[in-house]
């Protein structure tokens, strides 16, 4: 088995970590995924996603919030706190804009969305018909 240094402590295998941490392995993989501490536990994400943020002498209502006028993912911000990096330097997602049947579209999924197909089967689909305009935001 691998072992595992927590807050400068070894331990034979993450299992005995969540043994000493009294949580089960499922939740040790959750939090560690989003970013959260390990004694810390996670909340509903309505409730979590609701947590005020400020970055950049900024202060938001939520993550949520944060993310949506960053542009970013809630994924990127957690790596973000995760390594220990300021907020402010989180880069916004490339998304690809679309212009597919005369609407213009953010991004692919959203296109997707509005026409009831997988983004695969979108990117088929303008392939098809060459109706498409890449652009960055």
């Amino acid at each position: 088995m691998k072992t595992v240094i927590y807050h400068g402590r070894e331990y034979e295998s993450v299992i005995a970590l969540c043994r000493e941490l009294g949580i089960s392995l499922t939740a040790y993989y959750n939090r560690k995924k989003a970013g959260v501490p390990l004694t810390e536990r996670i909340r509903a994400p309505a409730e979590w996603l609701r947590k005020p943020v400020t970055a950049g002498g900024v202060e938001y209502e939520s993550i949520e919030d944060f993310c949506a006028a960053r542009g970013i993912s809630r994924a990127a911000y957690y790596q973000a706190l995760k390594d220990g990096r300021p907020l402010e330097s989180i880069k916004p997602l490339n998304k690809i804009g679309v212009d597919y049947d005369g609407v213009h579209y953010d991004s692919l999924a959203q296109a997707a969305r509005a026409q009831g197909v997988s983004v695969n089967k979108l990117k088929k689909m303008i392939g098809e018909s060459q109706n498409r305009t890449e652009c960055t935001k």
